[in-house]
């Protein structure tokens, strides 16, 4: 299963390895490092800790949905959705 993800500002698209959040000076984020583990790229900014980890829940959702359909537990509704591997940042 791969995942690539769209920056929030959309100049990247990262095939992504590892997650994670932080904070800095009131600013909440969202890195992503790529597949070779030491690159690390800003995915997103957002306004509250609980904002940024609503993003992360969501990514978190969508890996899951793209393991059902490693395993070909497709539905009509992700057909119909278009899932696909790639996840795109939300503005704030």
């Amino acid at each position: 299963m791969e995942l690539w993800i769209r920056s929030q500002d959309k100049t990247k698209l990262i095939k992504i390895n590892f997650i994670e959040y932080g904070k800095y000076n009131n600013i909440h984020f969202i890195n992503g490092f790529s597949t070779n583990g030491v690159d690390n790229y800003d995915l997103g900014i957002y306004k509250s800790k609980e904002r940024a980890l609503e993003v992360l829940n969501e990514i978190h959702q969508r890996l899951i949905n793209l393991q059902c359909l490693e395993f070909n537990c497709i539905t009509d509704t992700m057909r119909k959705q278009g899932m696909d591997c790639v996840y795109e940042m939300p503005k704030e």
